[in-house]
């Protein structure tokens, strides 16, 4: 069985640069380090949303600023209703950086 990288990469989700330094989520065009182990946990994360649980890569948005107060935050992912990116699913994904260990999908209400 294929890895979910291997996955991303067959499908055209995600590519690797620079000898696999750089991964680039191809829907956004967003270069990042994958030297650096949470990377690897936000690649398996977002490869797990489209690949296992069906979402469309077009409905997330990764590595967004967003406004938290009076101060501003990078979201990991932001997972939305429509391709437009205007609504927001009731998602808040977790990511456990420990041990490379992926995904916990917690409903909000």
């Amino acid at each position: 069985m294929k890895s979910l990288i291997e996955q991303g990469i067959e499908k055209k989700l995600i590519r690797f640069e620079d000898d696999n330094k750089y991964i680039v989520y191809i829907h956004q065009n967003k270069r990042r380090n994958y030297t650096n182990t949470e990377e690897h946990v936000q690649a398996e994360t977002f490869l797990k949303l489209v690949l296992d649980y069906g979402y469309s890569a077009a409905r997330i948005q990764q590595f967004v600023t967003v406004k938290m107060g009076i101060s501003s935050k990078e979201a990991d992912m932001i997972v939305h209703k429509d391709d437009a990116c205007a609504a927001v699913l009731t998602h808040q994904i977790r990511l456990s950086i420990s041990s490379r260990s992926i995904v916990k999908i917690l409903e909000i209400s």
